[in-house]
């Protein structure tokens, strides 16, 4: 079966077991070449005995399909959370935490949780079609390069950024909004500096923070810039850069 897209609820292949569910996620996340959640390397990535489990031998961090995701850290197996997915977009993201709990067989704290995790992968006022199952899936996993800044080995290296670029603060304050301290960095940054944000989160999370970029932060140059490296948009299809509203 193909991973391009996200199956119905009712498909047995892909809902019936948390391990086929997984393996349906891994490929549809990495396409067979893992990728480190925390510092983005294919190259030295070694299977764990436990399944479903990677160690980094670059970074030393162990991580699964999981990781930096909407499904981090949740008790809920994969199958129900690929279900919970589909009955969400089905609902155009209306289905209340009740049906969900009944139709996943768990609680209905448990589900209300999964609703809020969801809500936050899709994003208020979001380009993603909140019918759209594929979509949102595909959302959820590409999210992990932004969702994984804050632990433990990016919080080291930003921390030496976050010295560098912002100055009427301390690093340690800095980093607790590491979006505008990347978009700090993207926006003045020497080439220097700026692969070794990329080493840090990414292409995913550069583009996570363009596209939360708030006023101020992007000059009209770099916001040129990084929407064509990142996006391949030409200056005529930019999207507006964000203003400050006055009342």
């Amino acid at each position: 079966m193909s991973a391009s897209a996200i199956p119905k609820n009712d498909d047995p292949e892909i809902f019936s077991t948390a391990d086929q569910a997984r393996a349906y996620l891994e490929a549809l996340r990495w396409q067979g070449n893992p990728a480190c959640p925390y510092c983005h390397t294919h190259c030295r990535i070694q299977t764990r005995k436990r399944e479903g489990y990677f160690r980094c031998l670059a970074c030393r961090e162990d991580f699964t399909v999981r990781t930096g995701t909407a499904f981090a850290r949740s008790h809920v197996p994969l199958h129900k959370w690929l279900r919970a997915v589909v009955l969400y977009a089905d609902s155009g993201g209306q289905i209340p935490s009740s049906l969900l709990s009944k139709e996943l067989g768990i609680t209905q704290k448990s589900a209300w949780s999964l609703l809020r995790r969801l809500r936050e992968a899709r994003g208020l006022g979001d380009a993603v079609n909140s019918r759209d199952g594929s979509s949102l899936l595909k959302r959820i996993l590409a999210a992990g390069g932004e969702r994984i800044v804050g632990d433990k080995l990016d919080k080291e290296n930003l921390l030496g950024l976050a010295s560098k670029y912002v100055w009427w603060k301390s690093a340690d304050e800095a980093i607790k909004h590491p979006q505008s301290v990347i978009a700090m960095v993207m926006d003045r940054g020497t080439i220097e500096d700026i692969q070794l944000l990329g080493n840090i989160i990414g292409e995913d999370g550069l583009r996570a923070a363009l596209a939360k970029a708030e006023p101020g932060q992007f000059r009209p140059q770099s916001w040129t810039y990084w929407h064509f490296k990142l996006n391949g948009l030409f200056e005529s299809t930019l999207p507006e850069m964000p203003t400050r509203a006055f009342a």
